[in-house]
């Protein structure tokens, strides 16, 4: 599914924790959607600020953007066997 968001920003950890001892790896990206009011009597307006995964190779191209940040960018979400949503491309 494609969608334009306000990309904020994105981080790529990767190392050992101190605490358990275990490698970990993952990449995310911090955005703004439009904000969604729930209920009858909900509104909303303005963002709400998510944090999504995302995979290597759109990191690489996210971070290839030719712009200062928060940016608006189109995105590709796929959602994965554990039902989580994440995020494949851009553009």
């Amino acid at each position: 599914m494609k969608e334009k968001l306000m990309v904020f920003g994105g981080s790529k950890c990767k190392g050992v924790s101190k605490k358990t001892g275990k490698d970990y790896d993952f990449t995310r990206i911090f955005i703004g959607r439009a904000a969604n009011g729930v209920g009858e009597n909900g509104s909303a307006f303005g963002y709400e600020q998510s944090e999504f995964s995302i995979t290597d190779e759109a990191y690489q191209k996210l971070k290839e953007i030719n712009s200062d940040f928060p940016s608006l960018v189109s995105v590709t979400l796929s959602i994965n066997s554990k039902k989580q949503v994440y995020i494949t491309d851009i553009g």
